[in-house]
């Protein structure tokens, strides 16, 4: 069934909001004939608007957010009940129970019949919820340039106590002002991401190295990962203290040297842990570099499943990120326009 509204036949403007109740409804209509089209109709908008909003916002578009919500549902009536395949690709909108059994192993890994024969993991993929917030502001006030440990063109940045780390239009220091906190930014479920593979390597790698005692942060591309933005992860890149090579090494039981030839100050090499691949990188080489403010600069400290991680902020991977990496710098610029 389709939900009830009412239109005047006025043509309505998409709105961030609109997205929310975009969600609503597919969700009411799930097991519906759905498509970008029939959706804009609905809402009296038009297709590209609400095409483009929907992917900005989301990240994904409207069929492949509709797709992934339908077979996760679909795996959860094949645990929960004894309905058919065939019963449930239709149910589900899909032409075939063949084009239905390919898409559900794409997604899960595994065809539907595995299901209930050998009980495998299977992928969550939770309604989404749109939430747009702004809270406080700079705390500024002028002070003498010579104050300020990084030249800000005559401000001090002060602390939020929404914010945990802080950086400026004018500020001509890439990589904002240093500032450590154990607040807790945010706050994520491994059960709510689609890789839940690589948040368990990635947990475990973090865990033995907090019980280790090896200051680390969360870096590279893994920083867009563990601030929640799902994509494969080919490896998991950690920044440790400089003078702490050796002892990182022979944490990973790595018998090599570093590379040093990519710019100077930065030092890496790759390692192993159960079966992924963890670049170990090193920023520094000068006085005062081999501190937890000086490791700890610019990062949010994220909460997954009850262990903390200090992860480099969005903020500085949008300052610091290079064209290469136009892809992930396009998500992360989306997720960050969304917060």
């Amino acid at each position: 069934m389709y939900v009830n509204n009412e239109h005047d036949g006025t043509s309505y403007a998409v709105s961030v909001d609109s997205i929310q109740q975009i969600i609503e409804y597919i969700e009411v209509n799930i097991t519906e004939p759905l498509s970008p089209k029939s959706t804009a109709q609905y809402f009296h908008a038009s297709v590209s608007s609400v095409s483009a909003l929907f992917r900005m916002i989301c990240g994904i578009s409207l069929m492949e957010y509709i797709r992934n919500r339908r077979l996760y549902l679909a795996a959860q009536e094949l645990i929960a009940s004894n309905i058919r395949i065939i019963d449930l690709a239709y149910k589900y909108q899909y032409d075939t129970p063949e084009s239905f059994a390919k898409a559900f192993a794409r997604f899960h890994g595994f065809p539907p019949s595995h299901v209930r024969r050998t009980n495998p993991t299977l992928r969550v993929y939770v309604p989404l919820r749109i939430q747009v917030t702004r809270s406080g502001g700079w705390d500024i006030e002028p002070v003498a340039e010579a104050d300020s440990q990084y030249p800000t063109n005559g401000y001090a940045i002060g602390q939020d106590s929404t914010q945990d780390n802080h950086y400026t239009d004018s500020t001509q220091f890439k990589g904002g002002v240093g500032m450590v906190s154990d607040s807790i930014t945010t706050r994520l479920s491994v059960a709510d991401s689609m890789y839940q593979e690589e948040w368990k390597t990635l947990l475990a790698v973090a865990s033995a190295l907090q019980e280790a005692n090896v200051a680390f942060k969360v870096d590279g591309k893994t920083m867009i990962f563990a601030h929640g933005m799902d994509f494969k992860l080919d490896k998991i890149g950690l920044t440790f203290k400089w003078q702490e090579e050796q002892r990182v090494m022979d944490f990973f039981v790595f018998r090599g040297n570093a590379d040093t030839s990519y710019l100077p100050g930065f030092k890496y090499f790759d390692a192993v842990y159960r079966g992924a691949k963890i670049r170990c990188m090193f920023y520094g080489n000068c006085p005062g570099d081999d501190t937890d403010e000086f490791l700890y600069r610019n990062t949010d400290v994220v909460e997954v499943d009850g262990l903390l991680l200090h992860v480099q902020t969005v903020a500085f991977y949008l300052e610091n990120a290079e064209s290469k990496y136009a892809e992930f710098y396009q998500q992360v610029q989306q997720w960050a326009g969304s917060r």
